[in-house]
Order: C-alpha cells, then structure tokens, then sequence
C-alpha cells in the first residue's frame, strides 16, 4: 500500500499496481543495465520550467541543461568552446553523439547528473499520443517489464481522474 497522510493512501493504487511483480524484476533490471549501457542516456537536456532558487532544498550540482547554457555563452574563441563544437551535435536523437558531448560538459563545465535513463519504446510526438510506438533497440535487454509488466489499468485510472 502506498502511503499518505496519517498512514492512509491518497489514493490507494494497490488494485493497479503489481508491486512484487516489479519487485521480482530487480535482477533482471540490473541484468539490463549492465549490457545495456552503449544505449544508456546520459543527463537531461531540458530546462525543468522553474527556478532553483524557489526549490525547497539546495542543489548542489549543475544539471547538463546548465552547463549548456553556459557552455553557449562562451566566447567562440574560447578554447572550451573550439573544443566542444567539433564534439557538438546536430540531432537530439543522436544519443551516442549527444553523450560524448555530455561528458564534454561534465570535464569542462562542472555539469553533472546523477542518473541515465533507456527509452523502451520510441520516443512518440506529444501531438499524437495515441499512435503505436516501436520498441528501440535497448528493449529487448528488459523483456519483464517490455512485455510483463502491464499499467494499463493505471493509465485507465489516470485518465478517469483527468477528466
């Protein structure tokens, strides 16, 4: 049971979600990872639409879409920036290409992110959410949770509250 306020559930999930069903993908996630990682994803790109300063907590590191921007700033005749944009790329999708970038930034701007992330289906237009998406090349390394793992009851559940 997730848990809210006073030990009682905001709303309670249980119904849609298989807990030890996830739970009982722990190894085969790590499996993933491990021969995954020429198709990991390095740092987040996007500017999350709000002011650090306005957060709760002090962020102690410089997330990539940071150290981009600073990175742009740079004079062109900045050695950095000579450097970085015979490394820099043309397509976001590119992640390879993008990742060598990334840890361009991380060597010479102090960016940093604590995490990569796979994408197990292609990335979809936000436009056409209905439309079938194919699963990328990383997805079969995850076949529990590609083919095993159901939320459509959650989506479901979602999308009633929604509207």
């Amino acid at each position: 049971m997730i848990r809210g306020i006073g030990n009682r559930p905001y709303i309670n999930l249980d119904p849609y979600l298989d807990i030890d069903g996830f739970k009982g993908l722990h190894p085969e996630i790590a499996k993933g990872f491990a021969l995954a990682r020429d198709y990991a994803k390095e740092g987040t790109w996007m500017s999350p639409g709000f002011d650090f300063k306005d957060m709760s907590y002090t962020m102690d590191w410089k997330p990539i879409y940071k150290a981009v921007e600073e990175y742009l700033e740079l004079p062109e005749d900045d050695p950095i920036r000579i450097i970085g944009d015979k490394l820099y790329f043309t397509d976001l999708k590119d992640f390879r290409n993008r990742n060598i970038f990334t840890r361009y930034l991380k060597a010479t701007m102090g960016a940093n992110d604590p995490y990569i992330y796979y994408f197990l289906w292609e990335q979809g237009d936000w436009n056409e959410r209905n439309t079938a998406r194919q699963k990328t090349e990383e997805s079969v390394y995850f076949p529990g949770i590609v083919n095993g793992l159901r939320i459509y009851k959650l989506v479901e559940l979602l999308i009633a509250l929604a509207e």
